[in-house]
């Protein structure tokens, strides 16, 4: 199967889904842990959150680090894969964007890279689908709401079929191509 994606500047790229050969993976095989711990700033910051549902991050201002219980913070840059450990359960991961690159979480955001391991975009998709979210929710135990936080080590044994990665560049390229394209006509009718 062939799918042409016509661009913004009215070019036509064809991608050719036939030959893709997946395997199961486990995640810890596509990302690794990546820990950028600096000190709490003295000074008023920004820091990132995770929203639910897959629907990507924001940020919030600190005006007060003394009211910020945590010593230590950590860094998060573009293409970091985070998840909200708290509220992993209600699809609470997201890649971080050019917009969130150097802002600050707490321990509560884990931090993975798939730096040559995986292609981020492909990765994207993948964890944004419902079925990956029902994985999210099986490894947070607990009751309700806070008290379903996710283990960590389950995270990274979670299994997915993937192909090799210069086909999943080329599916993570597809979407957010389509996704780029989509934004824009969504800023066009607005």
């Amino acid at each position: 199967m062939t799918i042409r994606l016509q661009t913004r500047l009215n070019e036509t790229i064809p991608i050719n889904f036939n030959h893709f050969a997946w395997e199961e993976r486990k995640l810890g095989e596509l990302v690794e842990q990546i820990i950028r711990e600096v000190p709490k700033p003295n000074k008023p910051y920004y820091r990132m959150s995770v929203r639910s549902h897959a629907k990507g991050t924001f940020k919030q201002f600190v005006d007060n680090p003394e009211n910020v219980a945590m010593d230590k913070l950590f860094v998060v840059k573009k293409d970091d894969l985070v998840v909200n450990i708290t509220f992993a359960w209600e699809h609470a991961i997201a890649v971080v964007n050019e917009e969130n690159d150097g802002l600050l979480v707490s321990h509560r955001f884990p931090t993975y890279r798939a730096d040559g391991k995986s292609d981020i975009e492909f990765l994207h998709h993948v964890v944004s689908k419902e079925n990956f979210r029902r994985k999210l929710e099986f490894i947070s135990p607990g009751g309700a709401g806070r008290n379903r936080v996710l283990n960590k080590k389950d995270f990274l044994k979670l299994k997915m079929f993937v192909p090799k990665i210069e086909e999943q560049q080329k599916i993570g390229s597809f979407f957010k191509q389509l996704d780029n394209t989509i934004a824009l006509h969504q800023r066009e009718l607005f």
